[in-house]
């Protein structure tokens, strides 16, 4: 009986989140925007790329491509598309490595965008054209 009080008074996975979500946006309206963006990237939150956006921040989840795409898939390509000085494609494409209609997307994408932005690619992308269009 000891062990179930204690179990009970423990917050469960919905209010562990609430209160990371909660300490987030302190962190967030602190200024501690790098501390805010970790724990909104550990929540795996939707609103993680509004986040990014409106701080500035694609530099620092250049390392969390493929997290971010499977969050919001054309959200997330866009930004890395529109941001490729910031986040190279080099980098958005070895992270989407293993799955190639999503490189497939992002190259198109970014060739819309920019057509030399991809250049080293472009061989690739043939490619992918060749298997998904």
């Amino acid at each position: 009986a000891a062990a179930d009080r204690g179990n009970a008074d423990r917050p469960g996975h919905a209010d562990l989140a609430a209160l990371t979500a909660a300490l987030a946006e302190l962190y967030s309206r602190s200024g501690r925007l790098h501390a805010a963006l970790r724990l909104w990237l550990a929540l795996r939150s939707p609103c993680v790329l509004a986040f990014v956006v409106e701080h500035s921040m694609v530099a620092a989840v250049a390392e969390h491509v493929r997290l971010l795409v499977a969050l919001d898939t054309p959200g997330a390509i866009d930004i890395f598309a529109a941001h490729h000085h910031t986040v190279s494609p080099a980098t958005v494409v070895r992270q989407l490595e293993g799955n190639k209609s999503l490189q497939h997307l992002y190259l198109h994408v970014l060739f819309l965008r920019d057509v030399h932005a991809g250049a080293a690619f472009h061989a690739r992308q043939v490619d992918l054209y060749a298997e998904f269009a």
